[in-house]
C-alpha cells in the first residue's frame, strides 16, 4: 500500500524486492481516514502500471463504495477495502469500514463490469429487434395507390409500428418512386419492394 509514498520512494521498494518483483502488487491509497473523495487521484493506478510494469490496484479508505467502482475504469488488478460486520462497534476504522451488502455490491460490478462498458462497437441486441417495433416509425400510406401511381409526400406518413420492412429512415429514398403494385390505405410500404 503506496499511502504517502512517492516514486523516489517506489523505486527503492522494487529494487530492494527485486528478486520477488512477480509477486508485488502497487496499491495507490491516500492515507487519510476517511479518504476524501475529490484527492483521490484514480489515474495514479494506471500511472504505476506504465511506469514500472507491474500489477497495481488500491488501498481505499474512503467511505462507501463509489471508489471501488470508479477505479474499474483502470483496471486494478486488486482492491483492498475494509470490512466490518457492524458498524454499531465503535472501534478504529468501523465506521468507515464496507459492510456485507456493500462488499456484495462491489463484487457484482467488477464480475460485470467490462459486459457494462463493452466494446465499443454496435450491435443491435435480439431484444432490441422487438423494441424498434414501438420505438421507430414506420411509413404508411394516406390513401389508397395504384400500381405505377408516384409516392408522394401527401399520400404517405410514418406511425408506429416499425414492422422493419417500412422503416421510416427509407421516407426519402422512396418518395417519387412509381408503386410497384396497388396497395390499400394505411397499408406498409415495404421499402424493398419499392426502392
Amino acid at each position: 500500500s503506496l499511502g504517502a509514498t512517492n516514486d523516489k520512494e517506489i523505486k527503492f521498494i522494487l529494487k530492494f524486492f527485486n528478486n520477488i518483483k512477480k509477486n508485488i502488487v502497487l496499491l495507490h491509497c491516500r492515507i487519510k481516514y476517511p479518504a476524501d473523495f475529490e484527492n483521490f487521484n484514480l489515474k495514479r493506478i494506471k500511472y504505476l502500471r506504465d511506469k514500472y510494469n507491474i500489477k497495481t490496484g488500491i488501498s481505499d479508505h474512503s467511505i462507501g463504495i463509489e471508489i471501488p467502482l470508479l477505479s474499474l475504469y483502470y483496471n486494478p488488478e486488486y482492491i483492498e477495502k475494509h470490512f466490518s460486520d457492524s458498524r454499531d462497534i465503535k472501534e478504529a476504522d468501523n465506521f468507515m469500514s464496507t459492510n456485507e451488502e456493500e462488499f456484495k455490491k462491489i463484487k457484482f460490478f467488477i464480475t460485470n463490469f467490462n459486459n457494462i462498458i463493452g466494446n465499443g462497437s454496435f450491435n443491435l441486441l435480439k431484444n432490441e429487434y422487438d423494441e424498434i417495433k414501438y420505438a421507430r416509425k414506420g411509413i404508411y400510406l394516406k390513401e389508397s395507390l395504384n400500381k405505377n401511381e408516384k409516392i408522394t409526400e401527401k399520400k404517405i406518413f410514418t406511425l408506429r409500428p416499425n414492422l422493419l420492412i417500412n422503416d421510416a429512415f427509407y421516407y426519402y429514398n422512396i418518395l417519387n418512386k412509381k408503386i410497384k403494385k396497388d396497395k390499400n390505405k394505411l397499408e406498409p410500404i415495404d421499402i424493398k419492394e419499392e426502392i
